[in-house]
């Protein structure tokens, strides 16, 4: 699952585990597992405050991207990591893997990796707006002027990036 800073992932993880629990009380079989990743970033509000209504993050804070993260980049001057590992045990058990990924050379990894077996999804709400990360900022909480300002040119390259390599994803 990918796209920019607010195209709708959080959004997209939040159905992803209603509709696992939907189909689970219709007795289908829906595994999906939310694959967390390591990153350099504390936590922001609003994923903390999910965390503490049960929600599942998708990511664990640390200091330093543990070693055995094959899958490794740095998006806004911090650093994701995740190891591939981890995504074959899951698809072996059967189960769905689920990873919020926004760096296109990963993306490349993990559909080279897993030929076949991914569906990478790339979200698009609309091109990225500063207003509308102000906005974000404040829902967030701890984001200074600077931070709002970076994530805004990031969205912005990022979303260039994607739209050049728009090839790559299996569903818009």
């Amino acid at each position: 699952l990918t796209g920019s800073s607010q195209s709708g992932k959080s959004l997209v993880m939040k159905k992803i585990r209603q509709l696992r629990e939907e189909l689970k009380r219709d007795g289908m079989d829906f595994s999906p597992v939310i694959i967390k990743k390591y990153t350099t970033r504390y936590l922001r509000l609003d994923e903390l405050e999910r965390s503490r209504h049960g929600e599942e993050a998708d990511v664990v804070y640390v200091h330093q991207i543990p070693e055995e993260c094959d899958l490794v980049y740095q998006t806004y001057g911090i650093r994701y990591g995740m190891e591939t590992q981890r995504l074959s045990e899951e698809l072996d058990r059967g189960n769905s893997p689920v990873l919020v990924v926004n760096d296109i050379r990963v993306v490349e990894e993990i559909k080279k990796f897993f030929s076949g077996r991914v569906l990478s999804l790339y979200l698009f709400r609309k091109i990225p707006e500063l207003e509308d990360f102000k906005r974000e900022a404040q829902n967030r909480g701890n984001m200074s002027e600077q931070e709002v300002v970076a994530r805004y040119d990031k969205a912005v390259a990022i979303y260039r990036i994607y739209i050049e390599n728009i090839i790559l994803f299996d569903k818009v």
